[in-house]
Order: structure tokens, then sequence, then C-alpha cells
């Protein structure tokens, strides 16, 4: 029988390396969408951060660094968390339509349920918005609707423990290449 110590250590570095293999897949993507927010915050526009249920407390945290800092204290980016309205529905669409400009862009934080997402992809592209589509690998009916200039930050993993973590990591290099990007350190 194997000790309950070296079972979770065991878990715990198979995760670890789900997550590794996720984010080594996913930095080019990581680092073209530091880009693009940082290209969208330099020329005056704003960042809409649009979770879906299962991804709010990582929207929340995304929020707060994007806005705190990551690396050392900063000014905040223009940053806007969306929560969904009472009758509202997936996606927050409304709050886009009557907040967002052309120029605008939109990081949509998956949760791994394709509801939802394909009117979202679709009122980014209305309202003239650069789509940033990070979490889980979307399906067909998803990925149908994004276009070339759309990124997607796709970390694929086998469990949901392992996306969720994944998530948050990803979230963190992404604020940290800002970071670095906004205090000249790379």
């Amino acid at each position: 029988m194997t000790d309950l110590p070296d079972l979770l250590l065991q878990h715990a570095m198979t995760r670890l390396q789900h997550i590794r293999t996720a984010l080594e897949g996913a930095a080019p993507s990581i680092a073209t969408a530091a880009e693009s927010l940082l290209t969208t915050c330099l020329q005056g526009h704003r960042v809409f951060l649009c979770p879906q249920p299962e991804t709010q407390a990582l929207a929340e945290q995304a929020a707060s660094l994007l806005l705190n800092g990551m690396v050392q204290p900063r000014p905040g980016l223009p940053v806007i968390l969306l929560h969904p309205l009472p009758g509202e529905g997936p996606g927050c669409l409304q709050q886009i339509g009557s907040l967002a400009a052309p120029g605008d862009a939109l990081l949509a934080l998956a949760g791994g349920r394709p509801e939802g997402l394909e009117s979202l992809i679709d009122t980014a592209r209305q309202y003239g918005m650069r789509l940033i589509l990070l979490g889980s690998p979307v399906p067909e009916s998803v990925a149908s609707h994004l276009m070339e200039e759309d990124l997607v930050i796709r970390l694929d993993t086998p469990c949901p423990a392992s996306q969720r973590e994944a998530s948050l990591a990803a979230v963190h290099a992404l604020c940290e290449a800002l970071d670095h990007r906004l205090l000249g350190l790379a």
C-alpha cells in the first residue's frame, strides 16, 4: 500500500507536469497576448475581462494584477472586470455593447463550456474589439467563429484541476510579461 504523503506528492508532480506542458505549448500565444494588451493600453483603449461562471475567481485575480502590477507597483491599466447582470445571460453582452469602443480588447476566460462563447466572439467582432480567448481548447462550433486576428491561448490539460491551475499560471505569466514590458525590464 502506498503511503499517503507519497501518493499526494505523486499526484502533485503529475499535475505540475500537466501545467508545464500546457504552458510550454501556450508560451508564444501568451507573449503575443501580452504585446497585444500593452498596445491596446498604450493606444488609450481598455481591456475588458469577461469570465464564464467557473472562471470568475480567475478573472478577479487577473483584474487585480492588471490594475496593481505583479512585479512591482505601477500605475493601473485600464481594465474593466465584467460580471453577468441578473437576466443578462452568459457573456456580459449588454455591458460590452454599452461600454466597448473599437480598439478595446476583450480577454475572455473560458472554463471549458462552449455556452455563450459564440455570441461573445460575435459581439467582440461587432464592436471592433481585439479578442483574446484564454482557456481550454474550444470545440469546432466555437472555433468556426474565430478569425485569423483573434488570439487563442489554448491550455490543453487532461483534467479540470490541472486546467484551472494552468489558467492561473497563464494569467500570472501574461501579467508578469506586461509588467516587464511596461517597466522596461524586458
